[in-house]
């Protein structure tokens, strides 16, 4: 192949690995919100999948940070994205599998209010 094809070939596939993953990190958004929802359940979803996916990103990530010189470059970000936003999937589904709790918002964010568990008492010291 010519190097002037190659170089272009290259670019393209930097280009397209680039973009496919950044999309790909707000592909986990509508599941991650699906998981909050008041009564959600982690039945449908694989927690040994996930996982395998945190540590296939995670990899993938430490490999490219290693085979890049140590340099946090585009390519090492994104996959450290990804590795984030499927760690945090992980968590929810575990939470849900093993504590079997819902994990709305409002109750990661402020229980009391809206919520069907009462606030807790402060604790008063004397």
């Amino acid at each position: 192949m010519p190097a002037n094809l190659e170089a272009l070939y290259l670019q393209g596939l930097t280009f397209m690995f680039l973009f496919w993953n950044s999309a790909r990190i707000f592909t986990y958004v509508p599941t991650i919100l699906k998981l909050l929802r008041a009564g959600a359940s982690a039945r449908d979803y694989s927690l040994a999948t996930w996982c395998c996916w945190v540590m296939s990103n995670g990899t993938f990530c430490l490999y490219l940070y290693e085979q890049g010189g140590r340099m946090l470059n585009s390519m090492v970000l994104i996959n450290a994205g990804n590795t984030l936003m499927c760690l945090v999937t992980s968590i929810l589904i575990f939470r849900l599998q093993r504590v079997g709790q819902s994990l709305t918002v409002h109750r990661l964010v402020e229980v009391g209010r809206d919520s069907p568990h009462p606030p807790v008492p402060p604790v008063v010291r004397t």
